[in-house]
């Protein structure tokens, strides 16, 4: 018997919408992939029973052949997106050598379309947006659903008014008339012509591996019968490199190295591997053997920038370096010889700009690269094979997450940030504007592309990530203090800061679908969006000291700029307004300042300009990005940049600047935070646990006074401590996973 129309399974804070084939938590969606969502209502329709896994896959990939692993990355998957400890698992559990069982309670729902509707309770439509998706079946003897490359907006209903109490024979005309309406819509949109459908190429989904972990930067070979990437299984300490046929066989490990070791390239001949390995603040370049076997050190290099390639010819390798090893904010493309170890410089970038993942045409007659601009927005440029003549291909003002060549050198594909998620767009060099590729997701960088020859086409394959920062609370004045989960959504909640009185909250949370700024009590209730930006990267939030305003920093252009808004709501005081890259606003301790970091100089520096307007003043020479005015109000503590420990000091008129020896450990993951009792940093560690440590502003001595055995995020904010000293948030990166796709049959 089939399931009435409005149909909803509900379990814990979740609710399955089988209508619209939508999961939710607490009332917002959570994104899952087509074969994520059909897994997990299989297992809620048979919730309490044990589902053998021959079972699931028959029922999952009907008539057709899967491995097992596509099993378990799907489980795998779903437990991520529900939240499931490995040690405790609330919803899905493992019945070894069987299959699995779901255990949470569920409450099945069939609410009628008119059901609810009283005499003074208002209706509202909701807003929704429709896709189509063209779906073509195969007639091979293994049925194979292919979906097209392309999925375009059909129709949007308008959020309706509510209307005036009256009979409900009006209001179940107003839903008729929108049901109506939005029916015409959809069949007018599906029966048009659509040019996007027609030429889409039909193509196919697959995981690489299947396995759990954090997949990274993978690479074809020559031949595109093999996969080179980085991988960092679950619980392991850093990432090697490996090799994995096409759709066959384990992965084969290559390295193993305590030390993070990205992205990879196979020499013009297939039999050798470069690839990047993190050591400290810099990085090494390495080769070895496609087979495995002894590596050989080739270079050092000054920054942690990415990608790398080899020249045609296979006699050289182009990586990013410093252009002076007294600059690590910046990179060039440097050519090395793997013979003499000769170095050439192949571009200039413009000041506190940066040249990295560079990628050779396949006729070799163009270099492609990725060029950070204000150390934010990026923009993919070519140049000639020496790197001269370098000119701007596209025009996207967002973070740019790898780049790859299509076999005919026409266009490429690359991966950019743009209103709040990472696609994948087609780009083509005869200068036609980039085309969005929706097949991909939201979630997907990295990409990589192997011709086939037979066909004309090839496969595309990406990184596919799921990450999700929460809140943490640790109360130091309870008995045993212990980290309890604070504030959570299914997306990333962080940059935290206590009020000066301590009793309301600011962070920046995605959970409306962009990362924006929201208040809440000390208490985490009552959450409220401060901000209304729509993906402009939103973010660094800090109370005036009054706790009547915050300031933070957006981007409404390609750079960035300071706004200012009332702590209880209204529209927002832009404060910047020059073409230079102005974020990370803090304030003065009378409140008459906003310190920030500029690079209106050339390069990234501390600055400080009054909040009732006026010109900005530099305070720092030798670089700075984030500061804290001390308690005396006298001097200024700052770091100099993401990935580099230690804090200096500064006073507010500008002189002295010295780096602080007893925080040579703080400010790494800019876990750092000054209030009126100290200044409370996480200490940088490669391993669990991490420590919370307190510096005294007179003894000047340093204290651990807690530990912590969560995950700090990457480029966020991510340490509050309540003006007691006694409650401490903390940001931990809860979820970072990732897998590489692949998308067969790709033109």
């Amino acid at each position: 018997m089939s399931k009435p129309h409005n149909h909803f399974y509900e379990f814990g804070p979740f609710r399955l919408d089988v209508a619209n084939r939508l999961l939710l938590r607490d009332g917002e969606v959570v994104p899952l992939k087509k074969k994520a969502y059909d897994m997990l209502l299989v297992l809620v329709e048979n919730n309490g029973q044990v589902l053998e896994k021959e079972e699931l896959m028959r029922r999952l990939w009907p008539d057709t052949y899967v491995e097992e692993s596509n099993l378990t990355h799907y489980i795998y998957t779903l437990r991520r997106v529900l939240g499931d400890e490995k040690d405790n698992p609330q919803f899905i559990v493992t019945i070894p050598g069987r299959g699995y069982r779901f255990t949470a309670q569920v409450s099945e729902q069939h609410p009628t379309l008119l059901s609810g509707l009283v005499e003074d309770e208002p209706l509202v439509l909701e807003r929704h947006t429709l896709s189509r998706v063209v779906i073509n079946e195969t007639s091979t003897a293994s049925k194979s659903t292919s979906v097209a490359l392309a999925t375009k907006p059909v129709a949007t209903l308008p959020a309706a008014a509510s209307p005036q109490p009256g009979s409900w024979q009006r209001r179940a005309g107003f839903v008729a008339a929108g049901l109506i309406a939005l029916a015409a819509g959809l069949y007018f949109w599906l029966n048009r012509p659509n040019a996007a459908a027609t030429n889409a190429t039909t193509a196919k989904f697959a995981p690489l591996t299947g396995l759990a972990g954090r997949e990274d930067t993978p690479t074809f070979s020559p031949d595109g019968r093999q996969i080179a990437y980085a991988w960092r299984p679950e619980e392991a300490e850093g990432m090697d490199i490996y090799v994995k046929l096409v759709g066959a066989g384990q992965p084969l490990r290559l390295t193993n190295n305590p030390h993070d070791e990205y992205s990879p390239a196979w020499s013009p001949d297939g039999k050798t591997i470069a690839f990047l390995r993190a050591r400290g603040q810099g990085s090494e370049v390495l080769i070895l053997p496609a087979l495995g076997g002894t590596e050989r050190k080739i270079a050092d290099l000054q920054t942690t920038w990415v990608g790398l390639t080899w020249t045609p010819d296979g006699k050289a390798l182009v990586v990013p370096d410093a252009i002076a090893t007294s600059d690590k904010e910046s990179a060039a493309l440097v050519q090395i010889n793997l013979e003499t170890g000769e170095r050439h410089t192949l571009t200039n970038p413009p000041a506190l700009s940066g040249d990295d993942d560079p990628r050779f045409a396949p006729d070799g007659k163009q270099l492609a690269f990725k060029r950070t601009l204000n150390r934010v927005n990026s923009e993919v440029f070519l140049a000639n094979p020496d790197g001269s003549q370098p000119r701007p291909l596209t025009k996207l003002a967002a973070p740019i997450h790898g780049l790859a060549w299509l076999a005919d050198g026409q266009a490429l594909i690359c991966a950019a940030y743009r209103e709040g998620s990472n696609s994948l767009w087609r780009v083509p060099v005869n200068g036609n504007p980039p085309v969005l590729l929706e097949a991909a997701g939201r979630k997907a960088t990295h990409p990589a592309f192997a011709a086939n020859g037979a066909t004309g086409g090839g496969t595309l394959g990406f990184v596919d990530s799921l990450e999700d920062a929460n809140l943490w609370r640790l109360d130091l004045d309870q008995p045993n203090p212990a980290l309890r989960k604070f504030i959570s959504s299914s997306h990333p909640d962080h940059s935290p800061e206590f009020s000066p009185d301590g009793q309301r909250l600011v962070f920046s949370s995605g959970r409306s679908g962009h990362d924006e700024i929201w208040v809440c009590q000390s208490d985490g209730s009552n959450p409220v969006q401060l901000t209304h930006f729509n993906g402009l990267a939103t973010g660094s939030p800090h109370w005036s000291p009054d706790g009547q305003q915050i300031a933070f920093d957006a981007r409404p252009e390609s750079s960035g700029d300071l706004f200012i808004i009332n702590s209880t709501g209204g529209a927002p005081r832009r404060v910047t307004t020059d073409s230079s890259h102005d974020v990370i606003p803090s304030w003065s301790h009378d409140g008459r300042w906003l310190y920030f970091c500029s690079n209106r100089s050339g390069k990234l520096q501390l600055w400080k300009m009054p909040v009732a307007g006026g010109p900005a003043q530099q305070l720092t020479q030798q670089g700075g990005m984030e500061a804290f005015e001390a308690p005396d109000g006298k001097s200024v503590y700052y770091l100099k940049g993401r990935g580099i420990s230690g804090l200096w000091r500064v006073s507010t008129e500008g002189t002295n600047e010295e780096a602080v020896p007893e925080l040579a450990e703080a400010g790494y993951w800019r876990y750092w935070t000054i209030n009126r009792s100290g200044l409370y940093f996480v200490a940088h560690n490669d391993q669990f646990p991490y420590q919370v440590r307190h510096f005294d502003f007179t003894t000047r001595r340093v204290r651990t006074i807690a530990t912590i055995d969560k995950q700090p995020a990457w480029l966020t904010a991510g340490l509050a401590v309540a003006p007691t000293g006694r409650q401490i948030l903390f940001a931990s990166n809860d979820l970072f996973a990732s897998s590489i796709m692949l998308l067969e049959n790709f033109h």
